[in-house]
């Protein structure tokens, strides 16, 4: 009877430690099933569970009862190591392969076999078993090998529980004879696995637990850094609105309607204002100057240098001798130590029929003389202002007819590009201003905007288009 009572206490306590183990694993996975290793260890627990109880039991056990136990030992202990099969490859592979169902199948047969004939069948259960023993050792050998530190705690648990139970086969199959004692070894086989298998779960958990920890972390990291690109975006691009309206509010209000001649200009901006400029000067004898430019950079750098430049252009009025002009406005530029900042600059007097022009830095202006319907290309080479001092500048005069047309423009247009990373091209322009040379300045300009937003299709202008254009009539 004492022997009887010992037995039922370790029965009852082995049981229901792996059962509220089993029970805990199960909850894990249904709250979080992406872990299937949960579950199948969660049933390995389980039917380990019957298969310990039911052997307890059929020693304790009168001779019609202890047969019925054993049937359910058998069963039970083909199910749980289906199960934990299933566990081990979930945990170290991730992944089971196709050759352990048919392991479960031979399991399955086997575990029938022995539930029918517990004794005389138990033998063809126990091969299949050191087969899978056999398997999981060797799988168990390459994770241990190629995966986490972590794992040679599972690993050593399935060593002591694969001694202990290959102990018992020994011993079943008469094989050895009984050490120090001990009968049945699986119970501290089956212990030593669960604490060490349980251990790596829970460090396992608390892993993952620190990777969202970090994930949050770095997503709150990349939301603070999203929000201040938003707010840097937002910042920058209230600055270009200020240098677009800063830029824009320096152009003439209106063109004058000055004798003999029909006039027009306009100036489209870019995304990020490229520093174009445009403006005039009219004298009371009806003498006109006209000047368009480009700074260099963009943003307000550019809107700085067109503020200095229109304030110049109103205070010395250059009528004439424009290349005195541009040398005055350099050394002025290299008093002021603005670095790299430059500014292309075109000027044109027109006095009657009479057109003196000079340039600095800015595309050759075109001139189609309607006489011939032909184009001339009014080259003058020179530096951008601000560059080197005492530069010899050149300009040139010209006599005009009626109906002669005069185009000054910046860069914009000749650089602009299509979809296709093409530019429009100096050529191109030339062609196109021949053909529309004829109409109005405004509508003249007007083509010549329509055929740039057909050029470019939804690629963004990348630098100001400004156009100048004086007809004389």
């Amino acid at each position: 009877m004492e022997q009887d009572f010992l037995l039922t206490r370790i029965q009852y306590f082995t049981t229901g430690l792996i059962l509220g183990i089993s029970l805990l694993h199960l909850f894990l996975y249904i709250f979080w099933r992406k872990r299937s290793a949960n579950l199948y260890y969660s049933l390995f627990l389980l039917f380990l569970a019957t298969t310990i109880f039911s052997d307890f039991q059929q020693l304790l056990s009168t001779d019609s009862f202890s047969q019925l136990f054993l049937k359910i030992q058998r069963g039970a202990l083909s199910v749980s190591l289906i199960a934990g099969q299933l566990f081990f490859y979930k945990l170290f592979k991730n992944r089971i392969p196709r050759y352990i169902w048919l392991f479960s199948l031979l399991l399955a047969l086997t575990g029938a076999a022995a539930v029918i004939q517990p004794l005389n069948n138990f033998i063809y259960l126990q091969v299949i078993i050191i087969a899978v023993l056999i398997d999981l050792l060797r799988i168990t050998y390459l994770a241990l090998r190629t995966e986490s530190d972590q794992l040679w705690i599972v690993g050593a648990g399935f060593l002591i529980f694969a001694l202990f139970s290959g102990y018992d086969l020994l011993l079943d199959l008469d094989f050895i004879q009984v050490l120090l004692g001990l009968e049945n070894g699986y119970q501290f086989g089956i212990i030593g696995l669960i604490i060490t298998t349980s251990i790596y779960l829970a460090m396992d958990f608390s892993d993952t637990n620190q990777k969202v920890i970090d994930q949050e972390k770095d997503i709150l990291q990349q939301s603070l850094k999203q929000e201040m690109l938003r707010e840097e975006v937002a910042r920058t691009s209230k600055e270009l609105e200020e240098a677009r309206k800063l830029q824009l509010s320096m152009l003439p209000n209106q063109l004058p309607e000055p004798d003999h001649y029909l006039m027009a200009a306009n100036m489209r901006t870019a995304v990020e204002v490229g520093g174009d400029y445009y403006d005039y000067n009219i004298k009371d004898d009806g003498q006109l100057t006209l000047t368009i430019g480009d700074a260099t950079g963009h943003g307000n750098r550019a809107g700085f240098m067109v503020a200095i430049i229109k304030s110049l252009f109103k205070s010395y009025q250059p009528d004439s001798d424009f290349p005195a002009f541009f040398n005055k406005v350099t050394r002025i530029l290299k008093q002021m130590n603005l670095g790299s900042l430059y500014m292309a600059l075109s000027c044109v007097n027109v006095k009657e029929n009479v057109l003196t022009l000079s340039a600095a830095g800015m595309p050759p202006a075109l001139l189609f003389r309607d006489s011939t319907k032909s184009v001339e290309e009014i080259v003058i080479k020179g530096m951008p202002l601000g560059a080197f001092n005492d530069f010899p500048y050149k300009q040139k005069q010209l006599e005009l007819q009626p109906n002669d047309t005069l185009l000054l423009l910046s860069d914009g247009l000749d650089e602009l590009f299509n979809e296709d990373h093409e530019m429009f091209g100096w050529e191109r322009v030339k062609s196109t201003f021949q053909k529309y040379a004829t109409l109005k300045p405004e509508d003249l300009i007007t083509k010549l905007n329509e055929e740039a937003d057909h050029w470019r299709g939804n690629k963004p202008i990348d630098d100001d288009i400004t156009f100048a254009v004086l007809k004389y009539r």
